[in-house]
């Protein structure tokens, strides 16, 4: 394929759009020739303004900004930069069509900057009689949202352009390896042709049955898009994937996540997603960018990043002998919204087994893996304030004499406890009355015994300790 140079999207700022009111910046990811550099994730919970962000990319000269769509009715202000020249947007008083600045400039933005795979991804396997030489064509209408117009249409155009992949031996070879790689008894795919004389899609499994494409689940009709979107780069346009897990098994969503690293090295690809299979700390490390976008009080939308210096901080989080340490299990930091952090693994495990055997509902998740005890603590609540958590709890073992001795940086456990508390007051701390949370070989007395059971002598203050992170966490209704 020809090549000619894709505009590279910098930035967008988005102010008083949707619930976004104070001005919230995201820097998109630049390739630089590395694995990851140029992919941006963005997590957050349902209704946290990620597909707000992507239709705020999709505005142009003239697009219109409906009155509900302005926070508290103000003017909105869309900034967006590319090739390192801003454009703003925004409306002219008691007007809702966006104006462009500098003027002329407004036509480059919205759908000729990005290709959208949107999370929508309805399918119909009969082929148009339309020949689309490019994906652009094929999903120039694709929309964040479910459109009730032309899907049905796109989706015969989507899938007319799959027959000139098949038409050409070398793209076809490349998407049935990409297929192969992710669908377990993936063998082939063909165009053939109905009793009605349509050309369709057909799909072969590696035990010879043959399906129409119609009749597949959502997660391979997925990666059939998914697929063509990454080998398609006769521009390299920035590619905007809205939850690429969709109906995938987390086997496939891990190998695609590889994949989607290998091609960021030359192209930006932008990902909305609730998997922690998409987050690897390389593509931090390479240059990539992760944000977390959170909604306050369900009304303002933030953005958060996290950056490479807050992972490097956390200690071990490298060495081959301690893989757990912010692994996939830990990475989910990034989407969790009440989290009580506790020394390990075990401390997790005791825990859920007491709330269990005493009938006992907790109001948060536990975060023990991958901590690697008290001394991360700190850290832990900083990359929690980074991501724009309000709330998140800490509970300390009393700990052993040499806890209690200088341990990191001449710090000992209760100096770490209040400088914690004095630093994030908005968190909540707590303490065992105990060296550990379970009794230990290295004589270290704890709460549980070593079968699990609460101690009668530690009842009472263990429960009350409980009460006040699930008080911490239950929200009081306003009146």
């Amino acid at each position: 394929m020809t090549s000619q140079q894709a505009p590279i999207l910098n930035s967008i700022s988005i102010q008083n759009y949707r619930a976004f009111s104070q001005e919230q910046k995201i820097n998109f990811a630049v390739s630089n020739g590395k694995a990851g550099s140029g992919l941006t994730v963005i997590t957050g919970a349902n209704n946290s303004g990620k597909t707000s962000v992507i239709e705020a990319l999709m505005l142009r000269d003239g697009s219109q900004v409906l009155p509900s769509e302005r926070h508290t009715g103000r003017k909105p202000i869309i900034k967006i930069k590319i090739n390192d020249n801003q454009i703003e947007l925004t409306t002219r008083k008691n007007d809702f069509t966006l104006k462009a600045e500098p003027e002329g400039n407004g036509n480059i933005l919205g759908n000729s900057l990005f290709t959208l795979l949107s999370y929508e991804r309805d399918w119909d396997s009969l082929c148009t009689n339309e020949s689309n030489s490019n994906l652009e064509q094929a999903f120039s209408n694709a929309k964040p949202r479910k459109q009730t117009n032309n899907d049905g249409e796109m989706w015969r155009r989507f899938a007319g352009f799959l027959k000139k992949i098949c038409e050409n031996d070398k793209q076809k070879e490349e998407l049935t390896t990409f297929l192969q790689s992710l669908i377990p008894n993936f063998s082939s795919w063909s165009i053939d042709i109905n009793d009605s004389s349509q050309e369709y899609i057909k799909y072969s499994s590696a035990h010879g049955t043959e399906h129409r494409a119609g009749f597949l689940g959502t997660g391979v009709i997925s990666l059939f898009k998914i697929g063509v979107s990454l080998l398609e780069d006769k521009n390299k346009k920035s590619l905007i994937i809205d939850e690429p897990e969709l109906s995938l098994h987390p086997t496939a969503q891990k190998k695609l996540s590889q994949i989607i690293m290998e091609k960021s090295k030359n192209r930006q690809i932008i990902l909305c997603t609730h998997s922690p299979y998409f987050i690897d700390w390389e593509c931090l490390k390479n240059g990539g960018k992760f944000y977390r976008l959170n909604k306050h009080d369900d009304k303002e939308c933030s953005v958060h990043e996290l950056k490479l210096e807050h992972i490097q901080s956390i200690n071990g989080y490298e060495e081959y002998n301690r893989p757990h340490i912010l692994d996939v299990t830990a990475k989910e930091i990034m989407f969790a919204d009440k989290l009580l952090f506790v020394e390990g693994q075990t401390d997790v495990g005791i825990i859920k087994n007491w709330a269990k055997k005493e009938g006992k509902t907790l109001a948060f998740e536990l975060f023990g893996y991958g901590v690697n005890g008290w001394n991360n603590f700190h850290l832990f609540a900083k990359i929690c304030k980074e991501l724009g958590l309000s709330k998140a709890a800490f509970l300390y073992d009393k700990g052993t004499e040499k806890d209690q001795d200088s341990y990191r940086n001449n710090i000992t456990l209760d100096d770490d406890l209040e400088q914690n508390k004095q630093k994030y007051p908005q968190y909540c701390f707590q303490k065992l009355p105990t060296e550990d949370i379970v009794d230990e070989k290295n004589k270290a007395r704890g709460c549980f015994d070593k079968k699990g059971d609460l101690k009668p002598e530690y009842q009472e203050e263990f429960e009350r300790i409980m009460e006040e992170f699930n008080k911490y966490f239950t929200p009081v209704n306003k009146i």
